[in-house]
């Protein structure tokens, strides 16, 4: 049997949902590969780059930046799952001109996310609103300081339901992320000079239970919301389903592959926010083939013979 470590970097069910799913029904055994699920937050770039990484936001950003040719096998979803939440009497996104922010590091993707979403909305993230840089985890801080007055605004992430927050808390989403800004954000990336992409290997099995276990949650909603349930702590069954009918059914992939048309307008958009646009091969930027190899997710997908489940 494979054996391989797969690592995630973002909690909640952004990253968590569909490897959940594929650990629960025993996808990973079914496909001939023993997966050791890693909390990958703490490691180092180099140390990423020996296991599988559902992230696939922190790998383009390290390889745009630093030439490190992590490549996507699978994606998950292209729509950034992260919401702008307010206080109430802040009704949409330009009403926070001035208006002080807490965001994740411009240089970690959510952040990076948030400022084009930002410029999207109309808002200079340099110039017209005051950014408080913040560490993502449960957003357990945010939240407080939102509700506090400390901060206008901030970003969460899918350990918490939007909708909640606003029942709950009496906050506002003002965005989805995904609705303004695509790209792919969560799947299989892999570095191919540590891990091969042999088409009978460690990854390809991956990639295969990866798509098997979106394709489930996708015919059975039960079986999403069982682990919302675990991936959004304070939400009720009721609330879960509405989480996966707002953000899972709508914005999941069934086949594992990256929208072309969504890639060759998301990687110039993130090279320019990074710096870098000037730099990266014209290719790169135009070339979906390039960073996610979706012929290599397709094929691995129809090798198997019950590839329909």
């Amino acid at each position: 049997m494979h054996e391989l470590e797969f690592g995630y970097v973002g909690l909640g069910a952004h990253e968590e949902l569909v490897l959940s799913v594929a650990e629960a029904l025993g996808f990973y055994a079914e496909e001939g590969v023993r997966v050791t699920v890693r909390d990958a937050t703490a490691w180092d770039d180099e140390r990423l780059r020996s296991a599988a990484i559902v992230g696939l936001g922190r790998t383009v950003l390290l390889r745009l930046r630093f030439g490190v040719p992590w490549t996507g096998v699978c994606v998950n979803t292209e729509h950034p799952m992260f919401w702008l939440m307010a206080r109430p009497e802040f009704a949409e996104v330009q009403d926070l001109r001035g208006r002080r922010i807490g965001m994740h590091p411009a240089l970690v993707a959510p952040g990076l996310f948030g400022r084009i979403v930002l410029r999207e909305r109309g808002l200079d993230p340099d110039r017209d609103v005051d950014i408080m840089s913040m560490h993502p985890g449960d957003y357990a801080e945010h939240i407080g300081r939102l509700t506090s007055g400390e901060l206008d605004a901030a970003v969460v992430g899918s350990t918490v339901s939007p909708e909640q927050l606003a029942a709950e808390d009496g906050l506002r989403p003002l965005v989805f992320f995904g609705d303004v800004f695509r790209i792919p954000t969560t799947g299989v990336a892999v570095d191919p000079t540590f891990l091969p992409l042999e088409d009978d290997g460690a990854v390809a099995a991956l990639v295969r239970a990866n798509v098997r276990a979106s394709r489930a949650l996708l015919d059975d909603p039960d079986v999403a919301v069982a682990q919302i349930r675990k991936l959004v702590p304070r939400v009720d069954d009721s609330g879960a389903r509405d989480f996966y009918d707002r953000y899972v059914a709508p914005y999941f992939k069934r086949d594992g592959t990256a929208d072309s048309d969504v890639v060759a307008r998301a990687i110039p958009a993130v090279a320019a926010e990074l710096g870098v646009l000037e730099a990266i091969d014209d290719g790169v930027a135009a070339d979906a083939g390039v960073i996610y190899r979706s012929e290599l997710t397709g094929r691995w997908i129809s090798s198997r013979r019950d590839s329909t489940t």
